[in-house]
């Protein structure tokens, strides 16, 4: 007789973390539900969750430690793993110090929860490494900062309850679409909705205002805005007295720009520029929604961020139902760092000191580092759950760099094209195999509560990051600094140290409410930078010689700033847009019910495609300077002319041998991934027409 168990726990395809009920029958997942008594998505669920079953169990799966022996692959056991991976990381110590190894995580590693990030670099810190490199290398962690260095803390959107709702950057209907229905339910009551974007993304269809802005161009967009608000005193004038310190270096940084100026450089009519203008600052309470990364891969992201994040404060939207909150408060874990093992800091420290260090080095200055010995070698790397190959730019370099190790280890739940690269590939646990805990705090308008991950199953040999580099550290002769003996007394560890009973919770609950979020904390606690107060001018970003108000400057490639490239690459490329059935490469593979996965394809204006003969559904070369792919066209007045879009993740379309991986923003050393060059042909004998 057959049995069956549901047990709750959490989705782990994306950052979001959905409540999720996972239905075993006889110990085999038959059924994924979304669960309707989380309170992040009260039960519903994006359509990549309808493939996590057929992904869990996918015959691609890799299932034992495999070893490259003669460029052929060799089953061996855990054990003999440990034994190779110990060795390699010893030697390489030996003869060249532990700063020459490094490790990069994907972004599946940092959704299992910041403890499971921290227990792996306790390792790096143990073995005596700094390089520890996670995805916001080049995503998401510019607008924290950002964000950090102007309210001492991280606030986050609440369009449920806002008035004016400024998406910038941003297609949730593609990305999260809990927010989507939101912004949704949001305009169905009456708020406005204005949409930053060059596209004409669906949102964009019911909003009131759509502004198709030239890519890289946010900062002007920004500085226009504030020059509006300003001269015509739309600002909050109480709340910029009291609690803001830079308004006036603010004042006079925008005189010097100019509407029509700003109109010219972003393409935007000036009676646009001027409508956003009004309506966000005179509709009360308003957010500004922003893209993940969207803003951020520019040579202005770190700038776009530290705008937005002004806009928010002049106006008075800060801290307040409908406009910007701060997260609410979250257990006191104990660290699990270990700093004063290490020397030297971490990639990029001492080129990006506001960004490059705790959190994550800089790793686009690595295939430099591995190929040039410089400013000391790289000889060995371990990634987990990332395929940089296909996902980080300019892959041609990256794969030269990869070459060139002396050994690289790859952890993946399945083969891709870095692990095809690799001497050792460990096969990695999913998100259902796993216990762990996920910070909920920034997730809810009006409650924080901490998401639980419970485990489900098990699947053959695939073990998670924790229990491989726990067994690895406790291998190397680490047990004075990894005293647990599985990854269970580890969570418990954590969970103790903040005077938390876990036990109480794990099994079928897969969130626990902790505390209230409150509005205007800042009047009885200030704010958490050295002035106490909003800083709109940053002395920080002054002593680095950095500039202390948003600047704006032209893409690296830009018809304005490189009109001799543009000759030759006269069409501008964006490229890392979102669809909603996939994560960056992930999920691909999946066939849902037979159906065939959709291509990848290149979003072209018809009046764009026409000039250089292109029909719709032709394949088409694209190139840049780095390198050429060849994509099918799609034809949609929704892209905005001389711009064409193209999504990243795709192997047989890969994007980013397109795109450079050169240091573009001076913070942050992010590149210049959403505003590039190239020239794009219709491949010779087309006859691939829809």
């Amino acid at each position: 007789m057959s049995t069956k168990k549901e047990i709750k726990t959490l989705c782990g395809v994306c950052l979001w973390a959905c409540g999720i009920i996972v239905t075993l029958e006889d110990g085999k997942i038959i059924k994924i539900k979304g669960d309707p008594e989380h309170p992040w998505n009260r039960g519903r669920l994006c359509p990549k969750a309808a493939g996590i079953i057929d992904h869990f169990y996918s015959p691609q799966r890799i299932k034992y430690p495999m070893k490259k022996v003669a460029g052929s692959w060799q089953r061996i056991s855990w054990e003999d793993a440990l034994d190779t991976v110990a060795s390699e990381l010893n030697k390489t110590k030996d003869t060249y110090g532990p700063e020459a190894w490094a490790m990069i995580i994907g972004m599946s590693i940092v959704a299992e929860g910041f403890n499971t990030m921290h227990f792996l670099q306790r390792f790096c810190d143990a073995y005596g490494s700094p390089n520890f490199i996670t995805p916001e290398t080049f995503c998401f962690l510019s607008g924290i900062t950002a964000n950090m260095l102007t309210f001492g803390k991280f606030p986050y959107a609440n369009p449920i309850n806002s008035n004016c709702i400024v998406l910038w950057g941003h297609n949730p209907s593609a990305s999260n679409y809990m927010v989507a229905e939101d912004i949704i339910k949001a305009k169905e009551r009456g708020s406005k909705l204005v949409v930053i974007d060059p596209r004409k993304i669906a949102l964009a269809k019911q909003a009131d205002i759509h502004a198709q802005i030239r890519p890289g161009t946010d900062c002007a967009l920004a500085l226009a805005l504030f020059k509006i608000i300003i001269e015509e005193e739309l600002y909050d004038k109480e709340f910029v007295k009291n609690w803001t310190v830079g308004f006036d270096q603010l004042q006079e940084h925008v005189k010097k720009y100019s509407i029509k100026e700003a109109s010219r450089i972003t393409w935007i009519p000036s009676s646009i520029i001027e409508s956003i203008a009004h309506t966000y600052a005179s509709v009360k309470p308003a957010s500004i929604v922003q893209g993940t990364n969207s803003l951020d891969q520019h040579a202005t992201g770190f700038q776009n961020n530290r705008a937005l994040a002004i806009l928010e404060a002049v106006t008075g939207n800060f801290d307040a139902a409908g406009g910007h909150l701060l997260s609410g408060a979250f257990p006191a874990f104990p660290p699990l760092r270990l700093p004063e093992l290490v020397k030297g800091g971490n990639i990029g420290k001492d080129q990006y000191p506001l960004f490059a260090g705790d959190w994550t080095g800089q790793g686009m200055l690595l295939p430099d580092m591995i190929l040039t010995g410089k400013p000391h070698p790289i000889k060995s790397l371990a990634i987990l759950a990332s395929n940089p190959v296909l996902t980080w730019p300019n892959s041609n370099k990256l794969k030269k760099a990869l070459h060139q190790l002396d050994f690289l280890s790859v952890m993946t739940i399945e083969p891709n094209e870095t692990s095809e690269m690799a001497d050792l590939v460990l096969p990695g646990a999913t998100f259902l195999e796993r216990t762990e805990v996920w910070d909920g705090t920034l997730l809810m308008g009006s409650k924080c509560f901490m998401s639980l991950r419970n485990k489900v199953t098990d699947f053959h040999e695939c073990r998670s990051p924790i229990d491989f580099w726990l067994n690895l550290a406790r291998h190397m002769g680490y047990e004075k600094y990894f005293p647990w003996k599985n990854e269970d007394e580890v969570l418990r560890y954590i969970f103790k140290g903040a005077g938390i009973d876990i036990d109480e919770y794990l099994g079928n609950i897969n969130f626990v409410p902790f505390g209230e979020v409150k509005y205007k904390k800042y009047e009885t606690e200030g704010f958490q930078t050295s002035s106490g107060k909003i800083e709109l001018y940053s002395a920080v970003m002054q002593s680095l010689g950095l500039e202390p108000l948003p600047s704006f400057t032209e893409p690296p490639e830009s018809p304005v700033r490189d009109p001799e490239t543009a000759r030759d690459y006269p069409v501008i490329l964006t490229t890392g847009s979102r669809i909603l059935q996939y994560i960056h490469s992930s999920y691909r593979i999946v066939s849902k019910a037979g159906k065939k996965p959709p291509e990848p394809y290149a979003e072209i204006h018809p009046g764009t495609a026409g000039y250089y003969g292109i029909g719709d559904g032709d394949m088409i070369n694209v190139e840049t300077k780095r390198g050429a792919i060849q994509i099918k066209a799609r034809l949609t007045e929704d892209i905005l002319p001389h711009v064409i879009n193209i999504p990243h993740g795709w192997s047989q379309s890969n994007v980013n041998l397109l795109t450079d991986e050169k240091s573009a923003d001076p913070v942050t050393g992010y590149p210049a991934l959403k505003a590039l060059l190239c020239k794009i042909s219709p491949v010779k004998g087309n006859d691939n027409r829809v």
